[in-house]
């Protein structure tokens, strides 16, 4: 095989899915062999902190727009609302 075919063949092997999908474990065993754990963790916990929602302000549960909630929605969202009612109530009688 010449140069051109091998950089052809090789270039379809990064595009390909199995590549692609097995990369977030290659990055993991490349760090552990190069005793990198620590950064591991660290990046572990910067992608979640990512996907985490960030921490809702009790008020802004009240915000939100029941219409477009399904109904398991809307029943967590009254139940929501009916425990800071019942909060308050008792925060007000002490």
């Amino acid at each position: 095989m010449n140069e051109e075919q091998l950089r052809a063949e090789l270039k379809a092997v990064y595009a390909s899915s199995s590549w692609k999908l097995t990369a977030p474990m290659r990055y993991s065993v490349e760090l552990l062999k190069n005793g990198g754990l620590p950064k591991l963790l660290r990046d572990i916990k910067l992608v979640l902190k990512k996907l985490m929602p960030a921490k809702v302000d009790k008020t802004e549960v009240a915000e939100v727009m029941p219409d477009r909630l399904n109904d398991e929605g809307q029943r967590i969202l009254n139940e929501l609302q009916s425990r800071m009612q019942r909060s308050r109530s008792i925060s007000r009688q002490k």
